[in-house]
């Protein structure tokens, strides 16, 4: 009967939001997901400090501030800031948060892509996936268990080389990062495949390769035309079908 009641009164507390009662009651998790619920984020990590939470409980809040903060489309500078101060929580059952980070980051349109923010954003991404990675926790079923680009080292190898190409861009070494741009293609899926053609084909026109940058660029347009369609029926594949880099049939961007 004491544990009915108990739980009852959690309850209460829980649906009138009283974090301080919660607390005086010893539930600690209910009171934080009290204000994960709210969105409450900086009292959640007060809160979460106040109490000298472990790292497993602070890695499993990030990942849930992450996650909310990519559904909302919201301030992913502060998603990836929590994660790289507040730690990363393993794969598992967070691979689907890190996916549609790292795919709502890398949509981030073409002119927007470099300026300084941007740049430091991706090489946080970059690292966390890279901890992640080389961390005990990380096994190779993780890299494998999901097919082509669904699992976790497609999502680390197509941030990693983002990263090398915003980088060699920032000095000037364009013919690098066409190579890099180039190899980008293959990672169509995680970074929209369109921006992937189009940084390829700018990359090869100012580096001087017209009939690359005429082909490249083609597709780009075919691509833009296609998602305006909602189909890729009219696209002609014939200059990409022995490139075993290139993707095809492939799905549009959302």
């Amino acid at each position: 009967l004491e544990s009915e009641v108990d739980l009852a009164y959690q309850c209460a507390l829980q649906s009138v939001a009283d974090t301080d009662g919660l607390l005086e009651l010893g539930h600690k998790t209910a009171a934080l997901d009290v204000l994960v619920e709210q969105k409450e984020w900086a009292r959640l990590w007060q809160m979460i400090d106040r109490e000298q939470l472990p790292f497993s409980l602070c890695s499993k809040y990030a990942g849930i501030q992450a996650a909310r903060i990519t559904e909302d489309n919201g301030d992913f500078t502060l998603a990836v800031g929590t994660l790289k101060d507040r730690g990363a929580p393993p794969l598992g059952h967070n691979i689907a948060m890190y996916r549609k980070l790292v795919v709502a980051i890398l949509s981030k349109n073409h002119t927007g892509s470099m300026n300084c923010n941007y740049q430091t954003l991706i090489s946080d991404l970059r690292n966390i996936l890279y901890h992640i990675a080389d961390s005990s926790t990380f096994t190779q079923q993780d890299s494998f268990e999901y097919p082509n680009t669904e699992g976790f080292e497609p999502l680390l190898m197509a941030t990693h080389y983002y990263n090398l190409y915003l980088t060699a861009m920032q000095h000037n070494l364009k013919d690098i990062a066409l190579k890099i741009a180039l190899t980008l293609i293959r990672y169509s899926g995680i970074i929209p495949i369109d921006k992937a053609f189009y940084l390829a084909g700018t990359a090869a026109r100012d580096q001087g390769h017209h009939n690359l940058a005429f082909m490249i660029l083609n597709r780009y347009i075919d691509l833009t035309e296609a998602i305006d369609e909602g189909t890729i029926k009219n696209i002609d594949n014939s200059d990409f079908a022995d490139a075993t880099n290139v993707p095809f049939p492939f799905d549009l961007p959302g």
